[in-house]
């Protein structure tokens, strides 16, 4: 009898060795299904997401492009139709190409996006599979690879997305260095962030890779696998020494080993689904309300990246028209400016596609314009917007005014001034042109706070917001649909407001996990609604019933 129960009990330890390796392979394949199920539809977003920003991006690089080809075309003819007064010119402004790889460069742009919670783009050349473009800029210039090979002809380009059904074909991609680095406990993040799944779609000569990070793939799959296997592993293990004990005893009659053995394996199972379900569940909030604050500090980031942009880009067309200006001066310098008519000016204008051309004598007083305000005087009131130029009667080289409400004609206007000098180089006046602003809008507004959001609601967030942080006010939003509200109307506690935190709030009863980062006068949210863990609650369902097999095999065994 001895030597039989011996003989059960080492049976049911080599079942409960397959067992557990069988729950470990089954979690681990249940996991990686869920993290597909997840990551398609949040790829496919950012895929549509960057096929919008891509067109607009080369939208805003072609109107750069457009208005410093006219402005220096403008300048040539000029300089060539008054070559007798101006003499030999030299125009020293940057080019469009220079400001464009600054600011405005669609490669460095969609590299900045978040996809899900660690994903990211990349840009690689069709030509031969270099990259071009990565958040990390030491996988510039590598070769990319790919794990399995990629059908071209499925390939989809970026006019198609939208009007065609993107494939469910995701693949792994890997930069050269990958397969070259030693692999070790100090770099094995870093190594694993560098491997990319996700798709991949065509923009002109390149291919535009969006995808999630290997490292996420490891964490949230062979994580989750291990611990439900362990607890797997735990339980069981409990089970099959009390079996032992009973075989060992041997003072129950069948009947109630059998009913001791169902009890125990029911309570046992029970354990197991709860504990793999609350696990799933705090995994999963905890990662999301992680993500929303990292994607909050990123949008900060980002916004912060995007003003100095504007400031750049605002910068660089202030220096285009100053060069208009000073092409003005030295010909109202080389005509005379008492001799010029209001006739001359206005063909002046015309010439350097500017607004109006005002010049005034030594004491601030104008002598000619084509302006409809010919007897304009500049201001000795500090707060007027004239004064500013006062500053040009005694010698300063230039002034340029930020665009703003004209105190004469009340229209919105940019003003530009550069000062006269005489035989003696002692200041004589000054030249002022007038700009219509409109064109700097155009190139400007794309580069705000709003397509911050837009791109930052790509993948995993549902929705973002920014906050005036002075009065509280939503300024922008993605969908949500309460700007110039204020957050109280969201259900949000204006304490919760600070750098870095990040928690759970209720939007109009819905469940929303948010992160909160503020830049100098924002604060920037994203939110995610909650799934209310219902594939976590079938996976554990799932892996529940596998342990009641496992109980059920055990049962039988013993």
């Amino acid at each position: 009898m001895t030597a039989t129960i011996l003989k059960r009990k080492t049976s049911i330890y080599l079942l409960f060795v397959i067992l557990t390796l069988g729950f470990a392979y089954a979690s681990f394949y249940l996991f990686e299904e869920d993290l597909v199920v997840r990551t398609i539809p949040q790829v496919k977003r950012a895929m549509v997401q960057v096929s919008r920003l891509l067109p607009q991006l080369e939208e805003n690089e072609e109107a750069v492009r457009e208005v410093y080809d006219d402005l220096e075309e403008k300048r040539r003819q000029f300089i060539e139709n008054n070559e007798e007064d101006l003499g030999e010119q030299r125009i020293g402004t940057k080019s469009a190409e220079k400001i464009i790889d600054q600011t405005l460069s669609w490669m460095n742009r969609v590299t900045k996006l978040r996809v899900g919670r660690q994903g990211h783009v990349v840009v690689v050349s069709q030509n031969d599979y270099t990259i071009l473009a990565h958040p990390n800029e030491s996988y510039i210039g590598q070769p990319m690879y790919t794990v399995n090979d990629i059908d071209l002809d499925k390939v989809i380009d970026i006019s198609e997305i939208g009007s065609k059904e993107i494939s469910d074909d995701f693949h792994l991609f890997f930069p050269a260095s990958f397969f070259e680095r030693r692999i070790s406990l100090e770099n094995i993040e870093e190594t694993a962030d560098a491997g990319i799944y996700g798709a991949v779609f065509t923009y002109k000569d390149t291919y535009i890779l969006c995808g999630t990070t290997l490292m996420e793939i490891l964490v949230y799959v062979i994580l989750r696998s291990f611990f439900t296997t362990l607890f797997f592993f735990s339980i069981t293990w409990v089970f099959v020494r009390y079996i032992g004990f009973l075989l060992l005893w041997m003072k129950d009659s069948r009947r109630e080993f059998r009913s001791k053995l169902v009890c125990y394996g029911a309570l046992g199972i029970t354990v197991l689904f709860v504990t793999t379900w609350y696990y799933q569940t705090m995994m999963d909030m905890t990662g999301d309300i992680a993500t929303m604050n990292d994607h909050a500090k990123v949008a900060v980031e980002t916004l912060n990246t995007y003003r100095k942009y504007r400031d750049s880009l605002s910068a660089w067309l202030d220096k285009q028209y100053l060069e208009q200006c000073y092409l003005a001066a030295d010909m109202v310098k080389a005509r005379g400016k008492d001799d010029l008519s209001r006739q001359d000016i206005a063909g002046i204008a015309q010439e350097l596609g500017v607004e109006y051309i005002y010049v005034f004598d030594k004491t601030g007083k104008t002598i000619v314009t084509n302006s409809p305000f010919d007897s304009f005087e500049l201001s000795n009131n500090k707060a007027d917007q004239s004064y500013a130029f006062r500053p040009l009667l005694g010698g300063r080289p230039y002034v340029i005014q930020e665009p703003q409400e004209d105190e004469a004609s009340g229209e919105m206007m940019q003003y530009i001034g550069v000062s006269l000098r005489d035989e003696d180089d002692l200041a004589d006046g000054f030249v002022q042109i007038a700009v219509n602003p409109g064109l700097r809008n155009r190139l400007l507004s794309p580069i705000h706070v709003q397509t911050v959001l837009d791109n930052l609601v790509i993948g995993l967030p549902d929705y973002a917001l920014a906050v005036d942080k002075e009065t509280m006010k939503i300024v922008a939003t993605t969908g949500l649909g309460y700007k110039k509200a204020s957050i109280e109307e969201l259900g949000i506690n204006m304490e919760n407001l600070k750098k870095d935190f990040n928690g759970i709030f209720v939007i109009e009863g819905y469940t929303y996990y948010a992160g909160v980062s503020e830049s100098e006068d924002l604060f920037l949210m994203p939110l995610v609604r909650s799934t209310e863990n219902k594939s976590s609650l079938l996976i554990s369902f799932k892996l529940a019933l596998l342990c009641a097999a496992a109980f059920i095999l055990f049962i039988i065994a013993a």
